[in-house]
């Protein structure tokens, strides 16, 4: 009887597949058009013309420096010869392509399909980004739990409440894995599993771990020099939960990009750490568009670059 079901529902995989794309990036496109309509376009609006300009380009400043350190990480990961401005490029694509795009895994997949251009494997590409992911989730993962403890009276229940979320990606992990040691065999495989775990070598492993801390820093503080940007102040250790905890749920919640999600989670923890809630809603808005425009400002001036400087200077970029 299963396999007649599997048999029948097999033409309809990929539209079912589509189908569920479809539905997460409504759902995160609505969440947003929720958070727009609490805030208030011109509340919004208000806000982001009356930020301090010091701490707006500080703030654009420590986020240029999240990127460059994201593309040394991956570069590492993947230990690739590749000249870094190229690299730089590429990872670009995919952080815009994840950060701001609809459709789940496109940024992945431009990073797969650029680096694999540069003639690098697709096993060790698919083993650097589930690396980015893996050490994201270590470090996230480390700092939601420690301040979801700290602040469990005024966000247990809600945290209770949404852990049951958690039993999907769990049961996608051990699928996976369950896949791997199943097709152990495959060439493929072999490469991912042997790209994948000379990143968890000692003392490799804390070198990795110390990188993506310093990320995650970086680009918790363009939220942070926004709050400060505003005339308000939290913390940066309050800035870091709100990120982590997007982070994680966004995640979970299977929405592209954490669309919509990670900005509500964002905002819900600035409103518990005393912003209101009209104006923990607008920074984090803000945040993103911000995040959003300046990756696309960086790929400009690089294209513009490529189309100024001499040919034999081109391959580097």
């Amino acid at each position: 009887m299963n396999e007649k079901m599997i048999a029948i529902l097999a033409p309809y995989k990929r539209h079912i597949k589509n189908l569920f794309g479809v539905f997460a990036s409504l759902t995160g496109f609505v969440i947003l058009y929720l958070l727009v309509r609490r805030a208030g376009f011109s509340n919004l609006l208000n806000t982001f013309l009356h930020l301090s300009p010091v701490y707006l380009f500080l703030g654009i400043f420590c986020w240029i420096l999240n990127l460059l350190t994201g593309t040394y990480r991956f570069k590492s990961f993947c230990d690739i010869k590749i000249p870094f401005l190229r690299l730089y490029n590429i990872y670009l694509y995919g952080v815009i392509l994840n950060y701001a795009s609809a459709i789940q895994g496109l940024g992945i997949g431009a990073k797969v399909g650029l680096l694999k251009l540069n003639k690098v494997k697709v096993s060790k590409t698919t083993a650097s980004i589930g690396l980015e992911i893996i050490y994201d989730i270590l470090f996230a993962g480390m700092v939601f739990i420690v301040f979801a403890i700290k602040y469990y009276d005024q966000v247990g229940s809600k945290i209770a409440g949404a852990s049951r979320f958690l039993i999907p990606g769990i049961c996608i992990v051990i699928v996976l894995i369950a896949g791997l040691i199943f097709f152990r065999g495959n060439s493929f495989i072999q490469s991912f599993i042997s790209h994948f775990a000379g990143a968890f070598k000692m003392p490799q492993a804390i070198y990795n771990f110390l990188i993506t801390s310093t990320i995650w820093i970086l680009g918790s503080l363009l939220m942070y020099f926004l709050v400060l940007a505003t005339g308000s102040y939290i913390s940066l250790q309050n800035i870091l939960f709100a990120t982590t905890a997007a982070f994680i749920l966004g995640l979970i919640s299977f929405v592209p990009g954490g669309l919509g999600v990670r900005d509500a989670i964002s905002a819900f923890v600035l409103h518990l750490s005393g912003l209101e809630a009209e104006m923990a809603i607008s920074i984090t808005l803000i945040n993103r568009v911000i995040g959003i425009c300046t990756v696309l400002v960086i790929l400009t001036m690089i294209n513009l670059a490529k189309k100024l400087i001499p040919a034999k200077a081109k391959h580097d970029i």
